[in-house]
């Protein structure tokens, strides 16, 4: 071989040693931006490779110690049902995410009937405005502000309020949304109404009325206890111990019908006497002791109170008379909050001291006496 040929020769392999080098450099720099499903797959300063993606809008994140190994994790969590690409493929709407809400904070966690009360005012507020079809991202406050201006009960609106803002607060902390959406929710304020107490003379015609009526016993006992609605008419005789006169309140009946632990937990209360002697009459009685429904209930309380003129009392203000008389009487209104099952003693003190004007003047009458 001349040398020329062989000069030729090592050109060549020269050539080929660069070709080689510009091709892994360039496929090199086709790696750094290897993409999939438009998720890039990118090298770190600590030369691991990582990748994001959503799954129900929430981030997450892919690694691996070279590009091959974090690409292929990546397209194992994008092959999953719940993985979505982009922050924009979150579909939840505002129905939708009310019903995993409740799934996720509510059940099993409140009372039945308190569960079943917020579900009937979602559905009659909310789950039935166009809203409710809105995906959450999309929600403003102006919305929710005329939403719950559309609300004319104040309670209800308040209930509303309640709930919806524990509801995309929760969405907020799973960055479903990105604002809180009720920096700027104002509500009207409500003044408060405080319960009725029957006056001694009031109460007097109530007892003579319930004595021609099926239900009497029931408000009766009620009347005699300070016990709650529901309370009363799920109490069974197995609830009653005559030897040690108490009365074991451990449940709850709620408007459907439904068994629920009592709204401040299990309790004992003293069986009273006029309460005692109304039991006994259903001594051998098998299950509830008052087995009338909760409509049923309310009718015949209303002919009652009908009957005598009464029209401003509830069956809820039967429990606010016998907290009054108990004051009345001197009973310590720590021990009156205890029978009744308040939670707070403010609660009896703010619901029932100024409830009888009667007693108010008494006591001025009693104060004036001694100056």
């Amino acid at each position: 071989m001349t040398n020329l040929e062989t000069e030729i020769v090592e050109i060549r392999k020269q050539m080929n040693i660069l070709i080689k080098q510009v091709s892994a450099s360039q496929q090199q720099g086709a790696d750094e931006n290897m993409k999939y499903k438009n998720k890039s797959v990118i090298k770190r300063s600590d030369n691991r490779w990582f990748s994001r993606y959503y799954v129900d809008g929430i981030q997450k994140s892919v690694y691996g110690s070279t590009q091959q190994e974090c690409m292929k994790k990546l397209k194992v969590a994008l092959a999953s049902p719940s993985a979505k690409s982009t922050k924009k493929n979150n579909q939840f709407t505002l129905a939708k995410w009310i019903e995993e809400w409740f799934k996720m904070f509510k059940v099993d966690k409140v009372r039945q009937s308190t569960l079943a009360g917020m579900q009937a005012r979602l559905k009659l507020y909310v789950l039935s405005n166009p809203i409710a079809h809105q995906n959450i991202r999309a929600i403003t406050p102006l919305e929710i502000q005329e939403l719950l201006n559309g609300i004319k009960a104040l309670r209800q609106r308040e209930h509303i309020h309640g709930m919806l803002k524990d509801c995309l607060t929760k969405a907020l902390k799973l960055k479903l949304i990105k604002d809180d959406l009720f920096m700027v929710i104002t509500l009207p304020r409500r003044v408060k109404k405080h319960g009725s107490c029957l006056t001694i003379e009031q109460e007097r015609a109530f007892r003579v009325a319930c004595k021609n009526s099926d239900a009497g016993d029931y408000y009766l006992f009620a009347l005699a206890t300070g016990m709650r609605k529901g309370e009363t008419r799920a109490i069974t005789m197995s609830d009653i111990d005559f030897d040690n006169n108490l009365i074991h309140i451990t449940k709850s009946l709620s408007k459907a019908n439904d068994i629920d632990l009592p709204k401040a937990g299990e309790r004992t209360i003293p069986l009273f006497a006029e309460a005692k002697d109304i039991a006994l009459k259903y001594i051998g009685k098998e299950g509830r002791l008052f087995t009338f429904g909760a409509t049923k209930v309310q009718k015949h309380f209303r002919d009652i109170c009908d009957s005598i003129k009464l029209n401003h009392i509830t069956i809820h203000d039967l429990r606010h008379t016998f907290c009054t008389r108990c004051m009345e009487l001197g009973v310590p209104v720590e021990q009156t909050s205890q029978w009744a099952g308040h939670s707070d003693i403010k609660i009896t003190q703010s619901y029932y001291i100024h409830i009888n004007k009667e007693f108010e003047q008494k006591n001025i009458d009693i104060k004036n006496k001694g100056v």
